[in-house]
């Protein structure tokens, strides 16, 4: 048990699920959501990010094991304690039951969007394990993306569309979705920077077919970017009260320049304080949308 509740990682599948539970409260408030039929909502559609996200985990060991047994060893297969076949079905109940939960959200509360995106998105991680892991640049933006997608899944599984002011609703979710694609993109390009010499003979990523410079230069393009734009939601788009969320964005801010100065010298560092610097940030979402929206 303890194999599989690591295989499927779960500090990553509890941050999709949060963020479903953040893109609600940006879209339509915590005081909508005394409503049972919306918390509803948010739960069938926080477990299914939660199950795809780990869905996707699983998948990525059993396409890596090879590369793991170098780069990740103690994973579950490489040091054996689980099998490539369980590890399969593991990844298929995941996919499944995720997709079946947003299947029951549909038939609840009639809205489709949500079902249309988690098909969208594991067949988008079929992808990304098949063909983009090998494609460079365009599989790190493929994982971004579904990393900031929960934020638009979470909006989805709440608003009715269309409707008056579903569209502002939609669009503050967006700009969460912008801003975690960014920090998502810089992080997955540093892993490849940490796990270049594992990849070698089994894909071409990024900075091997661009250089290592080219890879730290978009690491640190896209984190700086990434602060740059975390003022957004609080001026001039006012989706976010400033008090409880800028103390917050700032020290995540901090957090995703220090990762910025130490790809060079230690990507591995760098990937795992951007992860820090997420988890900051997600907290400052959450203070944010409640503040503005309470």
């Amino acid at each position: 048990m303890l194999a599989i509740v690591r295989l499927v990682r779960p500090l990553n599948a509890v941050m999709a699920a949060l963020g479903v539970v953040v893109g609600a409260l940006v879209a339509i408030g915590p005081l909508s959501l005394t409503d049972p039929s919306e918390r509803i909502a948010v739960l069938l559609a926080s477990i299914a990010a939660l199950l795809i996200t780990g869905g996707g985990n699983a998948l990525n060991d059993v396409v890596d094991a090879q590369v793991d047994a170098v780069a990740h060893p103690r994973r579950p297969i490489p040091s054996g304690e689980l099998g490539l076949g369980s590890v399969r079905r593991i990844a298929l109940i995941l996919f499944a039951s995720g997709v079946l939960l947003c299947v029951v959200l549909l038939v609840r509360s009639g809205r489709p969007l949500p079902l249309v995106v988690a098909l969208f998105n594991c067949a988008l991680l079929w992808a990304y394990e098949r063909r983009l892991k090998v494609a460079g640049l365009s599989g790190n933006v493929a994982v971004a993306y579904l990393s900031g997608s929960v934020f638009l899944f979470g909006a989805l599984a709440v608003l009715d569309l269309p409707s008056n002011g579903a569209s502002l609703q939609l669009g503050a979710a967006a700009i969460l979705v912008g801003l975690a694609l960014l920090a998502n993109l810089a992080r997955e390009v540093a892993k490849d920077l940490q796990d270049i010499e594992g990849d070698r003979g089994h894909r071409q990523t990024f900075p091997m077919t661009s250089g290592t410079s080219a890879a730290r230069r978009v690491v640190v393009g896209t984190l700086c970017a990434a602060v740059a734009a975390s003022v957004l939601p609080t001026w001039p788009l006012h989706v976010f009260a400033p008090l409880p969320y800028l103390p917050l964005v700032l020290a995540a801010d901090a957090t995703f320049l220090y990762a910025a100065a130490t790809v060079a010298a230690t990507p591995a560092r760098c990937a795992d304080a951007a992860k820090v610097a997420m988890l900051i940030a997600l907290a400052a979402f959450v203070a944010g949308a409640v503040g503005m929206r309470g």
